[in-house]
């Protein structure tokens, strides 16, 4: 109680909203709010911008499909009762990422202690 009396008594001529009513220092803060954000959202823009331009920020539509968990760690980001059947090792077409990264039959086991097949006829 005091203490806050004593800074309030010791404040330039008790400036803000709850010592005197005026709005003058919750504008001067909101000046600064607006052009933190201005520094910001600029920044950011231009090297969003940037990245884009030279590296890229999107995958290929069929990877997004295939989803990035498959296709940029090789390894599904679920537990396998979230995991399609169509993909697991015992259904019509692994994962897209099992033929690409070379694992074939001796790959890590998923889905219950099976192995990824390989669909390369050649890697048997």
């Amino acid at each position: 109680g005091d203490c806050i009396r004593d800074s309030a008594r010791l404040a330039p001529d008790n400036v803000g909203l709850f010592y005197n009513g005026s709005f003058e220092q919750l504008g001067i803060q909101a000046v600064g709010v607006a052009a933190a954000f201005t520094f910001v959202f600029s920044a950011s823009y231009g090297v969003f911008w940037l990245i884009k331009k030279t590296y890229g920020l999107r995958v290929e539509p069929e990877q997004e499909d295939a989803g990035l968990d498959i296709t940029e760690h090789g390894m599904y980001g679920y537990p396998e009762q979230f995991i399609p059947q169509s993909e697991l090792a015992g259904g019509l077409g692994g994962p897209p990422a099992a033929a690409a990264s070379g694992l074939g039959a001796t790959g890590p086991p998923i889905a219950g202690g099976a192995v990824q097949q390989s669909s390369n006829p050649d890697s048997a």
